[in-house]
């Protein structure tokens, strides 16, 4: 299949003060959609699993899928032709009732080739960590099965360096009825892992929404920041270089039920700071970072969005080379609005009023048409769409629907296929069994 998509959406924006709305003129981008059958068509796939890295040092960005199918798993190396196609490297079947979690892509044996990791699961039995170690060329080889953790609900799971000895690590989160085991397996720097893992815990307090791994308090040592469903809190943990963490720290003194979390430096220190938003007071809530790996609270800003279908993204949407902060939600149409640090305090700018696209499922925020300017792409359902937000660097968007499809998508990511500096979207999705590739076109008219 190989057709061009030329669509043209209206946008409106009103500003915060006003209830008047401005119709602008943009630039109308063309994509090409190219697609590639999946090798999972002799099966009915329950599941899709899917990531994507160079496995065969072409500097073309690969695709790696698994296919659940009843009991069995199968996952596929799917090597990047350049032209938005695919040609299958490699099949590999699972042992049975290996339920793939999640799939990392890492260089765990030090030979600058890219190897697979597989985070395995099944219902009351520990989980597997599976490595296939890359030969360079799009095939790989079963070097590593090492059970670890208990047998409890995973929450996640991660692949770092969690003891700063440049080699990559396996971090694993569990639920238990009362606590939530925190389990690291060293890596050993030649594809193999210690077994005996270092192991950590917290109070379980409610299901956890977000759990993040990322170095808070700049001590080059990775650190834990969580975010609970229900719980009335955000909790720190910090590494200590060896694999395990400090016990929890709150964040908050007055607590509250957050909503999205980010975590960026806002102010321009050199220290991360936590934002979150909050569902019950409606308001944005950032705790800057210090030297000392303490955070302290600034004054909440009113947002006034009481959508329950809301993103938090933050990034550079202005020409200021500082980070920004952005709430996208759905209600009636689809709004957001850019919140910049100005001269100590947080200042919103003009709200942009979109056409309705459903609900957001998926936000990715990424410079897709290569202008220096940040833009947000959008995939919403049950319209099932994909548009993207073009950011013009002054904090204004303009919207355009790119793709509509009947059926859902199991996973869309905007990756750079062909090498032209450009963003195209990959869609995979199982009543058609495609690949679905979007290649931008660099082709733009002004209306």
């Amino acid at each position: 299949m190989d057709e061009t998509l030329d669509r043209n959406e209206s946008t409106t924006s009103t500003t915060t003060s006003t209830s008047s709305t401005v119709t602008k003129t943009f630039c109308r981008d063309k994509f090409q959609l190219v697609s590639t059958n999946i090798s999972c068509r002799d099966r009915i796939v329950e599941r899709f699993t899917v990531t994507s890295g160079d496995f065969n040092n072409d500097k073309r960005i690969d695709l790696v899928y698994s296919c659940k199918s009843g009991r069995n798993e199968k996952m596929v190396v799917s090597l990047n032709n350049g032209n938005g196609t695919f040609s299958d490297s490699m099949t590999f079947v699972l042992p049975r009732y290996h339920w793939v979690k999640y799939i990392y892509i890492a260089d765990v044996n030090n030979d600058n080739r890219s190897d697979i990791l597989l985070i395995t699961q099944i219902t009351g039995m520990q989980v597997k960590l599976m490595v296939l170690l890359g030969n360079g060329n799009g095939t790989f080889q079963n070097s590593t099965m090492l059970s670890f953790g208990g047998i409890g609900k995973m929450i996640t799971a991660h692949i770092a360096d969690l003891n700063n000895d440049n080699r990559f690590d396996v971090f694993l989160a569990e639920k238990f009825s009362e606590k939530i085991m925190l389990t690291t397996v060293l890596g050993c720097g030649d594809g193999t892992f210690q077994t005996q893992p270092v192991i950590s815990s917290m109070v379980f307090r409610s299901d956890i929404a977000e759990m993040m791994l990322l170095d808070v308090n700049k001590d080059t040592v990775l650190d834990i920041v969580v975010r609970y469903v229900s719980f009335k809190n955000i909790h720190i943990m910090f590494g200590q270089n060896n694999g395990s963490f400090s016990p929890e720290v709150s964040l908050m003194k007055n607590e509250l039920i957050s909503g999205p979390l980010s975590v960026i430096d806002s102010n321009n220190d050199g220290y991360l700071d936590i934002v979150l938003y909050s569902i019950e007071s409606l308001h944005i809530h950032v705790f800057f970072g210090s030297a000392n790996g303490t955070f302290e609270m600034q004054t909440p800003f009113f947002t006034n969005f009481a959508s329950s279908n809301k993103y938090l993204i933050t990034g550079g949407f202005n020409s200021n080379n500082q980070s920004d902060i952005v709430v996208v939600y759905s209600g009636e149409d689809v709004e957001c609005i850019v919140y910049n640090y100005i001269n100590g305090s947080f200042q919103g700018n003009e709200r942009n009023i979109i056409k309705s696209l459903g609900i957001i499922h998926k936000i990715v925020v990424c410079d897709i048409n290569n202008d220096s300017h940040l833009d947000i792409v959008v995939y919403s359902h049950p319209t099932y769409t994909i548009d993207i937000l073009f950011g013009d660097g002054n904090n204004r968007f303009s919207a355009q629907m790119i793709y509509s499809n009947e059926d859902y998508l199991d996973w869309f990511d905007v990756l750079d296929l062909n090498n032209d500096n450009h963003g195209d979207i990959v869609t995979i999705n199982r009543p058609t069994m495609l690949i679905n590739v979007l290649l931008y076109k660099r082709e733009c008219s002004i209306y």
